[in-house]
């Protein structure tokens, strides 16, 4: 089992606090991977929109920007990736925070590798390309 396998499964494995969704969106709100363990009642670019905005005014406020949010028993961990691309969990607040950033950074890493910065900073908004980093997240769920 390789290490995104193994990290994420057994992120998605601790549900119902695990991780619920993950996003992989331009920072300009552009979705590029979603992957959620059941339907979302919100239409994906409504909500990378809304985490586009919320990151863009927050790192306008301070260097680092927003790292995560809490609502109810849920969290949003938002982390920057190299080509203006932004990953983020929505997952339970019991879940350490070092845990979830350990395993988006396990993503993040799998992602680039996968799709270089250069391929991904020249994206057109086709997200066909990427489907099969959303069947890699389905397998470890």
């Amino acid at each position: 089992m390789n290490q995104i396998t193994h990290d994420v499964k057994k992120m998605f494995a601790s549900r119902p606090d695990g991780i619920q969704r993950i996003y992989i969106m331009s920072k300009d709100g552009r979705v590029l991977v979603e992957y959620g363990i059941d339907d979302c009642k919100v239409d994906s670019l409504l909500v990378a929109g809304f985490l586009s905005a919320v990151h863009s005014i927050s790192s306008q406020l301070d260097d680092g920007g927003l790292k995560c949010m809490a609502f109810g028993d849920m969290k949003l961990t938002m982390m920057e990736a190299p080509a203006r691309v932004l990953v983020v969990a929505l997952h339970g607040n019991k879940i350490k925070q070092k845990h979830i950033e350990r395993t988006l950074s396990t993503l993040m890493g799998e992602f680039f590798t996968r799709y270089p910065a250069e391929i991904v900073s020249c994206w057109t908004g086709n997200a066909r390309m990427f489907c099969e980093f959303t069947e890699t997240i389905k397998q470890c769920a």
